[in-house]
């Protein structure tokens, strides 16, 4: 996996130029999302020194969303490495014609806040 995404990341910075900061921004979430596998594997009793993404899905997924927000990352920081994720396999589906796990996947929606309302003494 971690060719794979290094492949993903020069994509990034050469056909889409995207500026340095989004590719290591990607490349950075990817490894997350690798780390993530990965631990998943071991408490799987699996071998942990190797993911294949051809044997990633939806339900891999959503596993990490779902510990993302039950970790307490912002739904903003969970959108973002959503976002990374989805351009990685849309990216691997282009490139291989593999299917798109992420493909099904929708990002949390961010909480908006009400605007505060404002007392007499605030208006002159």
């Amino acid at each position: 996996m971690v060719a794979e995404i290094e492949a993903f990341a020069a994509a990034l910075a050469k056909v889409s130029r995207a500026s340095r900061h989004t590719v290591d921004s990607y490349r950075r979430d990817l490894g997350f999302f690798r780390k993530f596998l990965l631990d998943r594997a071991a408490a799987r009793g699996r071998p942990r020194e190797k993911i294949d993404c051809n044997e990633i899905d939806a339900d891999d997924i959503r596993a990490w969303l779902d510990h993302m927000m039950k970790g307490g990352a912002q739904r903003g920081t969970v959108q973002r490495r959503l976002a990374a994720v989805k351009a990685f396999f849309r990216y691997r589906e282009a490139s291989t014609g593999v299917a798109n796990p992420a493909r099904p996947l929708r990002s949390p929606k961010l909480q908006r806040k009400l605007p505060s309302i404002m007392d007499g003494s605030d208006i002159r």
